[in-house]
């Protein structure tokens, strides 16, 4: 969950709620005391966690807005981590070929770290920013010997039961430059 501290009582943690794409988070303190009579309301586009600063490769691609932009083809269901791998590739072949190329596949063969895990890490900041949110559930398609996996979705957070999967969407590995895995 998304938190902010209410700008007119610096002890009051107020949950956010997704607004929108322009507003960000909105967030309302009803505790009395504000400056004008009633609940306070504001909103704000949270900046990245402390440590967590896109640069290198991550800046260079425009992943923090790419990534979102490859789940808007599935807003209001969880995405399978490989569904949303498959809609960045698609969206953007030139970067995706080149995270290949720099870190490897696994649709080509064994490696200790691949495309899947750098984009997965920055899935994950950018959850902690809360720009996409995420859970774990089960593993299909090429990942299906993992126990779980990660799972995606844009804020707000769907129902668990709206899901679309590696397998659901039928994809094969043609996405990935090179492959040899089906």
């Amino acid at each position: 969950m998304v938190f902010a501290y209410c700008p007119q009582h610096a002890d009051e943690q107020v949950d956010g709620v997704w607004a929108n794409d322009e507003d960000g988070w909105s967030f309302t303190c009803d505790r009395s005391g504000h400056v004008l009579p009633g609940n306070y309301t504001w909103t704000k586009q949270l900046e990245p966690p402390a440590g967590v600063a896109y640069t290198g490769v991550v800046e260079e691609l425009g992943l923090a807005v790419e990534l979102p932009a490859a789940l808007k083809r599935h807003t209001g269901v969880w995405v399978e981590y490989g569904v949303l791998e498959a809609a960045y590739a698609a969206s953007r072949p030139a970067d995706w070929e080149r995270l290949v190329t720099m870190y490897g596949h696994r649709a080509l063969g064994p490696s200790t770290y691949t495309a899947s895990k750098f984009l997965a890490r920055t899935l994950s900041n950018l959850a902690r920013q809360g720009a996409v949110v995420l859970r774990m559930g089960p593993a299909t398609g090429l990942w299906a010997n993992n126990s779980t996996i990660s799972w995606w979705s844009l804020p707000p957070e769907p129902e668990w039961d709206l899901r679309h999967s590696f397998d659901d969407s039928k994809l094969t590995f043609e996405y990935v430059p090179g492959q040899t895995a089906s």
